[in-house]
């Protein structure tokens, strides 16, 4: 399920570098955990797809990147080239928060909850409690 996660700057993503710690071709993360991606910050927006970002190499080298692509959330993630990626659990929370959007109306109208037809009692202001 492909799920839009807008970037905006300051929001964390995952980055591999090209030749560095991309994962080899066929294979996937879980065969090769000591190649781990790097986190960064975006710290600019292009489009949805497109961002600049700054982060850390396993050494805590920094490094920034401009014109970087974005794997939308779902989506296969590329075999070279730089790229940067959602992390699972963002991933997670913008599927969970997209089904609850997509139900809004169903849940308001199949409510248990008890439903008032009388109106509430008229306190005097004047009235000591």
């Amino acid at each position: 399920m492909q799920t839009l996660i807008k970037p905006t700057i300051g929001r964390i993503v995952l980055v591999r570098l090209a030749g560095i710690n991309t994962i080899p071709p066929g294979s996937h993360q879980e065969h090769h955990p000591e190649i781990q991606p790097f986190p960064a910050m975006i710290n600019f927006v292009h489009s949805d797809e497109l961002i600049n970002v700054a982060g850390f190499s396993q050494h805590g080298t920094p490094f920034s990147l401009n014109g970087v692509y974005l794997v939308p959330a779902g989506n296969d993630l590329p075999v070279e080239g730089n790229y940067a990626y959602w992390m699972p659990y963002q991933t997670k929370q913008a599927e969970a928060h997209a089904a609850a959007e997509a139900q809004p109306e169903e849940a308001a109208t199949t409510s248990d909850a008890p439903t008032s037809t009388t109106a509430p009692e008229e306190v005097d202001s004047r009235t000591p409690l």
